[in-house]
């Protein structure tokens, strides 16, 4: 059996054993690969795969009352996340809704608000995906993948 590494670090983040962030970088090297299922050392030098969940990218998402446009994700997330929308979420106990664009990833992710209140989220397929909320300060300040965010507050 032979894959790439993008595939083989993708397969270890769903495991919660590599970082978003190593899944991107992964995705455009096509010079490594998997032979036989023995993937390659995941993380940098130094890093024990174990840590590497729940680490967070700062971000900053504002309120949109607009709510019809996507907004580019940034460049620390564009493979994983591509772009979002976070608009009123109309009638509905929850006031805000934060729509994201997964175009090829999945795995548990958090999102932080400026209030420091953390919403999970699981995305299993990759497409359109949201989160509603409510909160005094609803602009996304940090995403954050692996686990959830009760795993992350015990962690830090």
């Amino acid at each position: 059996m032979r894959f790439g590494l993008y595939q083989a670090i993708s397969l270890l983040a769903s495991l919660g054993l590599a970082s978003a962030r190593q899944v991107a970088l992964a995705q455009h090297d096509h010079s490594a690969a998997v032979v036989n299922g023995a993937p390659p050392k995941v993380g940098t030098s130094g890093d024990d795969v174990h840590t590497l969940a729940c680490k967070r990218i700062a971000v900053n998402w504002p309120f949109d009352s607009d709510g019809d446009t996507w907004h580019y994700a940034g460049s620390e997330l564009y493979n994983i996340i591509s772009h979002y929308k976070l608009h009123d979420n109309g009638f509905s106990v929850w006031s805000y809704r934060l729509d994201l664009r997964f175009p090829m990833y999945v795995g548990d992710f958090q999102f932080y608000d400026q209030a420091g209140d953390c919403y999970d989220l699981n995305v299993a397929w990759e497409g359109d995906h949201y989160v509603r909320y409510n909160s005094k300060q609803p602009t996304i300040v940090a995403v954050g993948y692996g686990g959830t965010c009760s795993d992350c507050k015990r962690r830090r």
